[in-house]
């Protein structure tokens, strides 16, 4: 089995825990948004920087749940619970990041992919990975 597999399993579940935490008192606008308006270019970097740092952490999350399922002990059920509010924190913030680029005129793709973000949806493209068990 893959890693990536177990990560994608993850998502769904991260995105109901996401719309039943997320409130409109925890917007967080970052100093970047309060300088200058978004441009295009903001939107495609945030996009891809926001992608890379979710595959990475779903990565490691998938890899603690791993753990989890193959050693189930108190201390790996600690370190699930720890990821997993990792994972809804991480997809709070990036939902209320996308509000300040609501207003950029981007491609309908990245307005798609910003549209689903907002919801506390994410999608990854597919990232190859070593099996577990080589």
């Amino acid at each position: 089995m893959k890693i990536h597999s177990i990560a994608l399993c993850l998502i769904p579940i991260a995105g109901t825990i996401f719309l039943t935490s997320c409130d409109s008192s925890s917007v967080d606008v970052t100093a970047a948004a309060e300088q200058t308006s978004p441009t295009p270019a903001d939107v495609s970097i945030f996009l891809q920087r926001t992608e890379q740092e979710l595959d990475e952490l779903f990565h490691r999350a998938a890899l603690i749940n791993w753990d989890y399922y193959t050693n189930i002990t108190d201390e790996n059920e600690a370190r699930v619970a720890e990821v997993d509010a990792e994972v809804t924190r991480k997809l709070v913030d990036l939902a209320n990041a996308t509000k300040q680029y609501q207003e950029v005129q981007v491609t309908a793709t990245e307005r798609r992919m910003l549209d689903v973000m907002s919801r506390g949806i994410t999608f990854l493209r597919p990232q190859p990975r070593e099996p577990l068990n080589d």
